[in-house]
């Protein structure tokens, strides 16, 4: 049963409490140091090598002017961080609640290559909580539009039994018009 939950204090709280730009660049660069010998090592080689879509540019230059693990700023965003996960689970426990639902875009999606804005999918990368979007219909000009369920830590495989539970109890999930049948991908089979 779905129930609404208000949360005033929640924009101010997930302000400032991700630590993916301060994180992204040594991921990324340790992320690839496991590959043998790829063809870049480094985001700053991908950003200067012009292997992103432009769309990605402002993006991906936040991450290189990031400072680290080791700034101030990682330890004032790693504090806000558990607060905000504080935050999450009270309520969580306070009203019963097994997952939060709330719309993946909070506007109309953007067509392939136009820069997309309006993502609600913040709550789970700056909690650190597992987090699922599935599709739950369209706009009237036939654009995709999704659901996102967020739950506690190693949550994860009742939120992939909620959204499966979701996707065929409303069958709002429709294959994009070019994509082929699929007749020689393998079936996954939920047991």
């Amino acid at each position: 049963m779905a129930v609404p939950v208000p949360l005033p204090e929640l924009l101010a709280a997930i302000d400032g409490s991700s630590v993916l730009t301060l994180e992204f660049k040594a991921d990324l660069a340790e992320y690839l140091a496991t590959y043998g010998n790829p063809p870049v090592h480094s985001l700053e080689e991908i950003v200067k090598g012009g292997w992103i879509h432009q769309a990605l540019e402002p993006v991906f230059a936040r991450h290189l002017a990031a400072k680290g693990r080791d700034s101030r700023d990682y330890q004032i965003a790693l504090a806000k961080r558990a607060a905000l996960q504080q935050l999450i689970l009270r309520l969580m426990e306070e009203q019963k609640l097994d997952a939060l639902a709330y719309p993946t875009l909070r506007r109309k999606p953007a067509r392939v290559g136009d820069p997309q804005g309006g993502a609600t999918c913040q709550l789970s990368a700056s909690t650190g909580f597992p987090a699922i979007s599935m599709p739950a219909g369209f706009t009237a000009d036939g654009l995709p539009v999704g659901l996102e369920l967020v739950g506690r830590a190693w949550d994860d495989a009742k939120l992939v039994g909620y959204a499966y539970a979701y996707e065929q109890a409303t069958h709002h999930r429709r294959a994009p018009g070019r994509t082929p049948a699929g007749s020689g991908l393998p079936r996954i089979s939920w047991r």
